[in-house]
């Protein structure tokens, strides 16, 4: 089932009658996937086929589904960016250490381009004209930056407050500011994990000690003006489609789903989201229609780790704290995290660089306002939402003690070993956990 970039249904006619075939065809339970940064259906559609094949194989050899159960699964395609994956391991993308390199900005640039809806070429054109002089330190250098900044700016969505997103740093900070925090060097470190949400040491994530030598991903070691420039675009992207992804959940994914509950009153909806797909499903359920789904699985969600928190900050609530608060999820909530996703982690170490007065300082972690939910796990629940008893992804074979409503933080350090790493055997053991847990 296709969405457009506005976050409409593709074919209003078609979901409606995959809802009506739903319904006449007594389905017991409906598995509901949404990729995350792919760039075309292909894609999308070998996650799929990879993780039900692994599902697949795993009931064929003897850990079958209940026998009353008739699963139906339908996988979701929107236009997204794809991040590649190289930019955010120690020593990939096209920089290297001590000049990051206008080619790789302008690669970022490009990327920002091929994510927005707008007419942009012109913009992007100029923006690239700029590079020259974004590193010099005089006045000249000064304009430059902010008109790069404002440029970046005007491509992007109208934000929605979404609080621990970074966002209003990225839309309103002084660009000397901006580029000042972007452009700093990056150290950090990484400590072994717990249940509750990734342990911090201040670290780059997937590394066991400071980071050295030709070690350069998005957090980069390299500093100055080109690699703020290139941060900058990554974020920019990631914001728009971060803002996609929402808008996909919110209105066409919410009224497909709505359309199915009226049709199967008694269907059990499995949603699973990979990356921003993890934020859509989320705000499928968030949504204006009630769809009462049996069970939320994020995987390596890219979004806030303060999504459900309660006053995170002492009185805010998390964008989508009323999916927990309003107990809108019937079964367990699952959300897979590992450092090792080192995609989501650099995304929020710069909007907490960006809301920091000190440019040096390391974010990102579990107890800072910025972090990611698939390198953290949910944050700041209250006492009771959280399953503290079943706290790791487990192997092929491995059984979980799930509850009904509680929010359950997976460390999947051994697991899964980057942000794309969701297909395997141990998640698609996850699934089938959740698939034969008994109803309420």
């Amino acid at each position: 089932m296709e969405f457009n970039r506005e976050g409409a249904l593709y074919s209003v006619n078609e979901a409606q009658e995959l809802a009506r075939v739903i319904g006449e065809e007594h389905f017991t339970d409906l598995l509901v996937i949404s990729h995350g940064w792919n760039n075309d259906s292909i894609e999308a559609q070998d996650l799929y086929t990879e993780l039900l094949t692994n599902l697949r194989a795993i009931i064929d050899d003897g850990d079958p589904l209940p026998k009353t159960m008739k699963l139906g699964v339908v996988g979701l395609f929107w236009p997204s960016k794809r991040f590649a994956e190289e930019q955010f391991i120690p020593g990939g993308g096209a920089a290297s250490v001590g000049d990051p390199g206008r080619e790789s900005v302008e690669q970022a640039l490009d990327e920002l381009a091929d994510a927005v809806t707008a007419d942009c070429h012109q913009k992007i054109e100029e923006a690239k004209s700029l590079l020259n002089q974004i590193q010099k330190p005089d006045d000249t250098g000064a304009a430059a930056r902010a008109r790069f900044l404002e440029l970046v700016r005007s491509l992007l969505p109208t934000s929605d407050d979404e609080a621990g997103e970074g966002d209003p740093q990225l839309l309103a900070m002084d660009p000397e500011d901006l580029f000042h925090a972007l452009s700093a060097p990056e150290l950090s470190s990484r400590a072994p994990g717990g249940g509750e949400g990734a342990a911090w040491q201040g670290g780059s994530p997937g590394m066991t000690g400071p980071v050295s030598g030709g070690a350069a991903g998005l957090l980069d070691l390299i500093g100055g003006s080109m690699a703020g420039a290139r941060k900058l675009a990554n974020y920019a992207t990631y914001y728009t489609m971060k803002r996609r992804a929402g808008d996909v959940g919110a209105k066409g994914m919410n009224c497909l789903l709505g359309w199915i509950r009226h049709t199967a009153p008694s269907l059990r909806i499995h949603l699973v989201g990979h990356s921003f797909g993890a934020r859509a499903v989320t705000a499928a359920v968030n949504g204006e229609k009630d769809i009462a789904p049996f069970s939320l699985t994020l995987l390596q969600g890219a979004f806030s780790h303060n999504g459900f928190a309660h006053h995170f900050d002492g009185r805010r609530n998390g964008f989508f704290r009323n999916v927990i608060a309003d107990k809108r999820v019937l079964g367990p909530i699952c959300i897979t995290h590992t450092f090792n996703d080192t995609a989501v982690h650099s995304m929020y170490a710069i909007a907490s660089r960006l809301a920091r007065d000190d440019a040096s300082a390391i974010g990102g972690g579990p107890g800072d306002a910025y972090g990611g939910m698939g390198s953290n796990g949910a944050q700041h629940l209250i006492d009771g939402e959280l399953h503290r008893e079943c706290k790791v992804l487990l192997p092929r074979g491995g059984v979980y003690d799930f509850c009904a409503q509680k929010v359950h933080n997976l460390l999947a350090d051994d697991e899964i070993s980057g942000h794309s790493d969701v297909r395997n055997k141990s998640v698609a053991n996850l699934l089938l956990r959740i698939l034969q847990c008994e109803s309420n």
